[in-house]
């Protein structure tokens, strides 16, 4: 049925725009979570590169307890996180997790007091975005691409990214910066 196929189609592009540009966006990504992340929520926030979590926030797969399989790259992003034994005793069941649980396996990276998650968050977000931002974008191709490479693979990378890196003003600023003891100021070149 042609509806079946254009409604296929159009799941497939949502999860594309959504998911896969977390995960392939050249900034590093934040995910801030004050509540539930249940279902494709909890996909969107494994897409992105870091989590914080309010203490009271949970995080579910719950796609097994509404009768469905999983969505936005779930399976993939909690697989490669956790392992495959993990994450089919996190999605098979569907139970909620509360953040200490979370925390432990690394679904989250800071769990704070739901009333500090907006300003932790805040800071978090700051210090990436006046970090090394050219840099940035190759440590997350390095370790996008890790997902699927081989060991040796991942070292050509490495090394044609760092070569790249090295030309650039804000490697220099950085080393220049550690020659006279003072905080670097990037520039994004």
């Amino acid at each position: 049925p042609i509806d079946q196929v254009k409604r296929m189609e159009t799941q497939r592009q949502s999860h594309r725009r959504t998911s896969l540009r977390l995960f392939e966006m050249a900034k590093p990504t934040l995910a801030a979570l004050p509540g539930a992340a249940a279902g494709a929520g909890f996909s969107m926030a494994l897409a992105c590169d870091m989590r914080i979590a309010a203490e009271t926030a949970i995080m579910s797969t719950a796609f097994a307890k509404v009768g469905l399989s999983g969505d936005y790259g779930g399976t993939y992003l909690l697989t490669q996180l956790v392992g495959p034994a993990k994450a089919r005793a996190l999605y098979l069941p569907g139970e909620r997790l509360d953040m200490a649980a979370a925390l432990r396996p690394g679904l989250v990276n800071w769990v704070v007091p739901a009333a500090a998650l907006e300003t932790k968050s805040m800071e978090i977000a700051r210090r990436l975005a006046s970090g090394p931002r050219v840099a940035h974008r190759f440590i997350k191709d390095n370790l996008n691409r890790a997902l699927k490479a081989s060991f040796a693979d991942c070292l050509d990378m490495e090394s044609a990214n760092l070569m790249q890196l090295r030309d650039t003003e804000d490697h220099k600023e950085a080393a220049l910066a550690f020659a006279e003891k003072r905080a670097p100021t990037f520039k994004g070149r």
